[in-house]
């Protein structure tokens, strides 16, 4: 039951970003910008230079 209120009173100083209808949590935000930085470093980065074939 402990921890059961302790996260209820977590979530009472979450910080939420909010752009017209738009709202998300900063922490969620955090992760999805993450996420799609790794994407994008992904598609431009080259793959390692591997063996030739003769």
């Amino acid at each position: 039951m402990q921890v059961l209120l302790s996260s209820v009173a977590a979530d009472a100083s979450t910080i939420y970003l909010g752009w017209g209808a738009f709202t998300i949590q900063l922490g969620n935000f955090i992760v999805i910008a993450v996420m799609l930085l790794l994407f994008v470093l992904a598609l431009v980065l080259p793959f390692p230079a591997g063996r030739k074939r003769k």
